[in-house]
């Protein structure tokens, strides 16, 4: 087994699975078996099956060069192995603190965690000295590469077919591996594991001293027998290797060993993964310190300082590089030198090339070089990218990738350890803005890397995956008890229901910065950076490059379904693709959101809350389309708006929609709602605070007449498409003042959404919080301006004009002619009051008015929010029930079903809320 490439333009094998159709390639694949890279998280049995290849396999020439040698990539395999049985050990400990925080529970949890260590070997007896074997190999062939050898010894063959000759229980021979980021993201090398255990060595001193090297899985487990035997190599005496993960109890073996360690006054190095961080760091040697090692004698080793992608990457090594007769052929030239070379980001004249990696959070390496190349007397200059792509067959993988993409991708040259190099062509930097017939080409890309890097139809039992747990834990937010086993559930039902027919494996990242308009259209330039994954969550549905680009590019809903159809037409993936979207623009949404504080803005500067604040907004306001527009699809699909009839206000803020999800957005509930008052000839008007936008977008989105934004200062008729502003001249100025103002002398964020009000926040962990009002109101004061008012609301403060009321608002909406007598208004709030007062029939949801004495005949809805406004509607729409045949949901799909029955988590009861928790595979949510 090899794999090695042969030069030339030729296309892989036609019977080498996923790899189809390359219409400018790289080179043709010598054997097709090596196929498995393009899906690098492999299951446990298939891993044993590689391993035994790799001892079985023949030297090739090309090899070392490419990928590293047998040797090294046996030594990742056997890694992966014992990562994916590591973790099977530690599986099962519960912890049921979610339920509550009671002494009971927390001493229910440590008692199970107790019994399942103790009864660990009884349970686990077989897999527990196995999995010794496995850690001693993965040491042994560690001590190998660092002496230089390049072929596995016989004796490492031996274990290996000894562990392929084991029979495995099921449950461990299905479940994959997970990725190293240190040797496949972070260009981390065998040599810069011998520097990190150089450091450690010197904090140590002593070569007497016990090591117990303490790898943080998965990335540190890789890393820590490299480490150790580098360790033993410069003279220590004692070393030992074991692993942990964050929050994981140790096996009574383990602690044993930190004990033993502790005991003789050693040292412990915990060994980072580039990505664990400095928290995961410091559980780990909170852990160790508890069994008594000492925390003056810990160290932490990480790779730093110069490294040897450096090296690989240094003009010297890439001109030798490209004077190798396989690259002279490839480049058509005689010999070749490098004029100069950029690390991308360091020179302005190179920005247009793409993202430069400081930009990127855990990019590989990149740099550009300007070559002279001649052949005979003739000299031509060209532009060459290197790029770090990952170690052994992990760099591979992004050379199979190319093999496959060579249309829509840089043409690639060569792989050398690591380093990818290709062709490149000026252009004229990132499609931004897109264009229209640019979408067509993402799509034709993403189109293409799922028919050519084909996984199968299944990738094994249909379990939820880390990214359908991410989506539906914060589908749960605010749910108190029931949130875990409740998201787990829903989590569940979306791994089996919404799913691609096949799945691929994907880009994960389709941003404006990832792509450069070239004369030859739009090429991708990060295809390789987490083509097998999208940030470690096991993603292999090409749905989520499609949701990738939506939100890279925040494309209008219009662009979005373009791009959607022409992904449809080429590739006629068109099965559950709508949930599926709403699926992956979540994940893909609710990541940008968690990283606006990662963006680098200078929030002390006016110019960098400026930007922060807009970024802020429209990460939150994708995830709101997302989710709105998904609802809108399956509950109002088909149903007109009525023109005329009984008229309806509804408070937006409060009653039809919620920011349990920390942003705005409907619920199955709410939308379940209009849907109702739609087909029994209702007409829909909202009243809210938001701005004139957001009440104009979901007018479009739900079909509604028109409505009031920014409490009664301006008012907008969706038919006539026409917005009436209702302030006066004096407090427009006076807004105006303020917000520049709060822009030069505080730090208080503004929402730019908002014309004819303020919305004023500050920065959050996720999202944004309240400002406070004293500072609001001190500058207001100061300013001496009138007829303003500062009210705290939920996680914003609104500042708004006296004069502006809702119930005058409307009274100047042109549309809103209707009946007074037929005239039902649904308020929650104080604010809503004056609408009460103009209508026929009032309904408040939620307790907050309860306590105001009211003079007015008002109804209470039992539950609170878009519940509610459900409760309220069938109560008036349908005497004696709550729902006919008219306003029946249309028959959805088993994924829509899912999806809407995991968003309506917000809509249920608590006690409904445990029902629906409640059974046995629920008790998943709570193992650590």
């Amino acid at each position: 087994m090899s794999f090695h490439v042969v030069p030339g333009g030729q296309s892989p094998p036609v019977s080498a699975p996923g790899v189809r159709g390359v219409e400018r390639g790289v080179g043709a694949i010598s054997a097709a078996e090596w196929t498995w890279c393009l899906d690098l998280l492999q299951p446990f049995a298939a891993l044993l099956r590689v391993a035994g290849g790799m001892t079985a396999a023949p030297q090739r020439p090309g090899e070392e060069a490419e990928t590293g040698g047998p040797l090294l990539n046996l030594y990742l395999v056997t890694c992966a192995l014992d990562q994916v049985l590591t973790d099977h050990v530690h599986r099962g400990m519960l912890d049921l603190t979610p339920l509550g925080d009671g002494v009971l529970l927390r001493a229910l949890s440590g008692a199970q965690r107790t019994l399942r260590r103790a009864t660990a070997w009884l349970r686990e007896g077989g897999l527990l000295r196995r999995q010794p074997e496995l850690a001693t190999l993965a040491r042994t062939l560690a001590e190998s590469i660092l002496a230089g050898e390049r072929m596995p010894s016989r004796e490492a063959a031996a274990v290996v077919t000894r562990l392929s000759a084991t029979r495995w229980p099921a449950r461990v021979a299905r479940r994959r591996a997970e990725l190293p980021e240190c040797f496949r993201g972070a260009d981390v090398y065998p040599v810069d594991a011998e520097a990190m255990a150089a450091e450690a060595s010197g904090s140590v001193g002593s070569r007497r001293a016990a090591l117990l090297v303490v790898g943080l899985r998965p990335s540190g487990l890789y890393l820590a027998p490299l480490c150790a035997a580098a360790l033993v190599r410069l003279g220590h005496e004692s070393v030992e290797v074991m692993s942990l993960r964050s929050g994981v109890p140790l096996l009574p073996a383990e602690k044993r060993k930190v004990r033993r360690v502790a005991r003789a006054g050693g040292w412990a190095v915990i060994v980072d993964g580039m990505h664990d961080g400095e928290d995961a760091c410091e559980r780990a040697a909170g852990v160790l310190s508890r069994l008594g090692v000492d925390q003056s004698r810990m160290c932490h080793a990480a790779p730093a300082g110069e490294r040897r992608i450096d090296a690989l990457l240094a003009d010297e090594s890439v001109t030798e590089w490209l004077n190798r007769p396989a690259m002279l052929e490839r480049l058509g030239a005689d010999r070749a030198a490098v004029v100069r070379g950029h690390r991308l980001g360091a020179a302005a004249e190179m920005r247009r090339v793409g993202a430069p990696s400081g930009r990127r959070t855990g990019a590989h390496a990149l740099k550009l070089f300007e070559t002279e190349l001649w052949r005979g007397t003739h000299r031509r200059v060209e532009l060459l990218l290197a790029r770090g792509v990952g170690l052994g067959f992990f760099g591979y993988h992004s050379w199979l990738v190319a093999a496959c993409l060579g249309d829509h991708v840089p043409e690639a040259l060569g792989i050398n350890e690591g380093v990818l190099l290709m062709r490149w062509e000026p252009g004229e930097g990132p499609p931004d803005p897109i264009q229209e017939e640019e979408l067509a080409e993402v799509a034709a890309y993403v189109a293409a890397r799922a028919r050519r890097l084909d996984l199968g139809v299944t990738r094994g039992p249909a379990s939820a995956t880390v990214g359908d747990r991410e989506v539906v834990e914060f589908m749960a937010r605010g749910l108190g008890r029931a949130a875990r086993p409740a998201a787990t559930r829903a989590a569940d039902a979306i791994a089996r229901h919404v799913r691609p027919s096949r799945h691929a494996a994907i880009d994960g990242r389709m941003g404006p910065d990832e792509w450069s308009r070239t004369p030859h259209g739009l090429l991708k330039l990060d295809f390789e950076e987490h083509g097998f994954d999208a940030a470690g969550r096991c993603v292999t549905d090409p749905a989520y490059d499609l949701a990738s680009a939506v939100v890279g590019f925040r494309l209008e809903p219009e662009e979005e379904q373009q791009l959607a159809d022409a992904y449809v037409q080429s590739s006629n993936d068109s099965g559950a693709l709508n949930a599926r979207l709403a699926v992956h623009k979540l994940l893909a949404g609710w990541t940008e959101l968690a990283a606006v504080r990662d963006l680098g803005l200078d929030t002390g500067a006016r110019a960098g809350r400026v930007a922060y604040a807009r970024e802020l907004v429209i990460r939150e306001t994708q995830l709101t389309r997302t989710v709105n527009g998904y609802l809108a699809s399956t509950h109002l699909s088909g149903v007109d708006a009525a023109r005329q009839g009984p008229a309806w206000v509804i408070d937006l803020d409060r009653v039809m929609e919620s920011d349990a999800l920390g942003f705005d957005c409907a619920t199955p509930a709410s939308v379940q709602a209009l849907r109702a008052l739609a087909v029994h000839g209702q007409q829909v008007f909202v009243a809210s605070g938001k701005s004139l936008g957001e009440v104009r977008e979901r007018c479009r989105t739900f079909g509604l007449a028109g409505g009031i934004a920014e409490h009664g200062a301006v008012a907008w008729d969706e038919r006539q498409r026409v917005s009436t502003v209702l302030l006066s001249e004096e407090d427009s100025l006076a807004l105006g003042e303020l917000r520049e103002a709060l822009l030069a002398e505080t730090d208080v964020l503004v929402d730019p959404r908002y014309r004819h009000s303020l919305s004023l926040f500050r920065m959050a962990t996720i999202g944004r919080a309240v400002a406070d009002s004293a500072v609001v109101q001190a500058v207001i004061d100061r300013h001496r301006l009138p007829g303003l008012e500062v009210v705290e609301g939920v996680r914003r403060t609104i500042v708004r004009a006296t004069s502006a009321r809702r119930s005058a608002a409307f009274e100047r909406l042109p549309e809103f002619r209707t009946d007074l007598k037929s005239l039902h208004v649904v308020g929650a709030r104080a604010d809503d009051l004056g609408l009460f007062a103009m209508a026929n029939r009032r309904y408040v949801v939620g307790g907050a008015l309860r306590m105001h004495k009211v003079d007015l005949r008002l109804k209470f809805a039992s539950r609170p929010g878009p519940a509610g406004l459900l409760e309220v509607a069938g109560r008036a729409l349908h005497r004696g029930g709550s729902s006919c045949g008219r306003c029946r949901l249309p028959k959805m799909e088993a994924a829509d079903g899912a999806m809407v029955r995991a968003l309506g988590l917000r809509d249920r009861a608590r006690l409904s809320r445990l029902l629906y928790a409640a059974r046995p595979s629920a008790l998943r949510a709570f193992e650590l």
